[in-house]
């Protein structure tokens, strides 16, 4: 977990990063009534992005396409966009499609008992270009209307196909626990782009999380060296990276601020929430962040740092068999390290003696 670093970033560098300044670029440009609303969904609605499916023999690469079509999507501003990683099952999914006969990509709403809905559809030229344009259109065509322009997915992820699809499944790797596997993968990604924002971001966090000697301080370097993409960072990029430094620098204080500001630019943004609740967290404020990481972690069901930071909030307030329970779930995805005092305590605390004898042996060997 990334909760227990040495203090390296002067905090200046920080401010103003609970979003990203709005870049130059601009959305491409539309004729008139090109986008248009088609059904407003409420403000927040969860939105599952389904996996991308193909007809005919030549598409573009596939996690090429999705992580791509995350990067666009994710910058839905009214919406909460599940996909990848973090996502997670909902009545309300957009699906899409690249058709290479037509050489057309759809994108389609479908939602619990009601008819499945056309969205957008734009002729497929350049991937980057097209999903930019396919992904405005349909988040227009859902009510979402952009406050700032939207960065380019090429810009923000990568315009080398290679970068984004080994990132996409160093993801992967780490989803599952294997995070030698996925940081492995994401130096094979910065390889071909050394200045992704979106490589850097998850490359560094990995190396926090890496229990050997120097992980935090080229975490920190990592880190630092996304943020001077500045025209190339998302409002959820730049936070997530502001965050990651800030727990580096185990400030919790601006933590606190970071999560609370970035709550109120992008209230629909799940990570605002946790950033606020890792802070409440770790200041002994478990009675606070309890709820918020119980939310978190059904919104996102294969986050195991989520469920270990919930099983540390549980056990200060003394539910030491639901705290078992839940770092069980995590355990496999964690670093063995960081689980042992944890089962420990959830163990002693909730009678379980004889296990915690056993475990205690195991340690031992």
């Amino acid at each position: 977990m990334v909760d227990h670093f040495p203090p390296t970033l002067p905090l200046i560098f920080l401010c103003g990063l609970g979003s990203c300044v709005a870049p130059t670029v601009s959305i491409p440009e539309l004729t008139a009534g090109e986008a248009v609303v088609l059904q407003t969904l409420p403000k927040g609605t969860r939105v599952e992005l389904l996996a991308t499916t193909f007809s005919g023999a030549d598409t573009p690469p596939r996690e090429f396409v999705a992580g791509l079509w995350q990067a666009a999507m994710g910058q839905a501003e009214t919406l909460d966009i599940a996909a990848g990683v973090e996502s997670c099952p909902s009545p309300t999914r957009i699906a899409l499609h690249f058709d290479s006969g037509s050489r057309t990509f759809t994108t389609t709403l479908q939602r619990d008992g009601q008819a499945p809905l056309g969205l957008a559809a734009v002729e497929h030229t350049a991937t980057g270009p097209s999903l930019d344009r396919l992904a405005y259109k349909t988040r227009v065509a859902l009510g979402d209307t952009a406050q700032r322009p939207p960065v380019p997915s090429t810009d923000a992820f990568s315009t080398d196909p290679q970068c984004v699809v080994a990132t996409q499944l160093g993801l992967a790797a780490q989803a599952r626990g294997e995070l030698t596997e996925a940081i492995r993968l994401f130096e094979r990604a910065r390889s071909a782009d050394p200045r992704s924002p979106t490589l850097l971001l998850h490359l560094a966090a990995a190396m926090a999380n890496q229990p050997t000697q120097g992980s935090s301080a080229l975490a920190q370097r990592t880190a630092t060296a996304a943020l001077t993409q500045e025209s190339r960072l998302t409002p959820n990029c730049a936070h997530r990276l502001a965050r990651l430094l800030l727990l580096l620098e185990k400030d919790d204080e601006e933590l606190l601020k970071l999560g609370r500001r970035f709550r109120v630019e992008r209230p629909h943004d799940p990570h605002g929430a946790y950033t606020e609740a890792l802070a409440l967290n770790h200041t002994g404020h478990q009675a606070e962040a309890l709820p918020m990481l119980r939310s978190l972690r059904l919104r996102w069901p294969r986050h195991a740092s989520v469920t270990y930071e919930l099983c540390l909030a549980l056990l200060a307030e003394g539910e030491a068999v639901e705290a078992l329970d839940v770092l069980e779930d995590a355990a496999p995805r964690l670093s063995p390290q960081v689980v042992v005092w944890p089962r420990i305590l959830a163990l002693f605390h909730s009678g379980k003696h004889d296990e915690l004898g056993r475990y205690l042996d195991q340690l031992r060997r």
